[in-house]
């Protein structure tokens, strides 16, 4: 399923990649996301891969719950976790937690990525999976963007919201899209003051001082 869920992210590169109106993911880019996710389900689920199928199906709902073209699939499948998954979650941050600790960080992706098999939805796996891989393993930086977006839709308070941004915005760093970066830091310090976001503006401000030779706001 990782490489499913990875071709899936692909799938919806266009639509995460274009300039989000009024701020990173707001609800037409969501809706715009879930109906994307909803239809390939629906591929899926016309070639027989109805596990895959599902996995999709519940990541729309999750994105755009009022979407009325989806309520023929919410009596059909468990949108949220039941007890016994939530449980088996928790085990397995805690195990992601513990490798991390140990510095095994591709290990722990990869039980970040099994919590997202239980969970699509995972906000927050989303946002550790794309955190780790951009900025302690500097790999698949075009993954971790989808993943960030992904938490930033998916993000149901601002402080959450301003912690995916900061990811966002720094992933965008890695990649040396720079000013790219700055203006998505930038929005998620207005949403969520915090020292480590505010530091990672600062090292911005002084990457395009150096580019421009002028300070940033002069060239918003």
């Amino acid at each position: 399923m990782n490489s499913d869920r990875s071709v899936l992210l692909v799938l919806s590169f266009l639509l995460l990649a274009a300039p989000a109106r009024g701020g990173e993911y707001g609800a037409e880019e969501r809706s715009e996301l879930a109906l994307a996710y909803f239809e390939v389900g629906r591929a899926y689920e016309g070639s027989g891969k109805q596990e895959k199928a599902d996995w999709c199906f519940r990541l729309a709902i999750r994105l755009d719950p009022e979407n009325k073209r989806f309520f023929s699939k919410r009596g059909q499948l468990k949108i949220e976790p039941d007890e016994e998954t939530v449980a088996k979650i928790k085990k397995l941050y805690r195990r992601a937690h513990l490798w991390a600790a140990r510095r095994d960080f591709k290990k722990t992706v990869e039980l970040l990525e099994e919590i997202l098999e239980l969970d699509p939805a995972s906000a927050d796996a989303h946002n550790e999976i794309a955190w780790i891989n951009s900025a302690v393993l500097g790999r698949d930086l075009s993954g971790s963007i989808h993943h960030a977006k992904l938490a930033i839709a998916l993000a149901t308070n601002a402080k959450a919201r301003a912690f995916f941004l900061d990811t966002l915005g720094w992933t965008y760093y890695k990649m040396g899209a720079v000013d790219k970066g700055y203006r998505v830091l930038r929005e998620a310090l207005e949403t969520y003051p915090y020292w480590e976001i505010n530091n990672h503006v600062k090292k911005l401000q002084r990457e395009l001082s150096k580019s421009y030779g002028v300070f940033p706001s002069e060239i918003d």
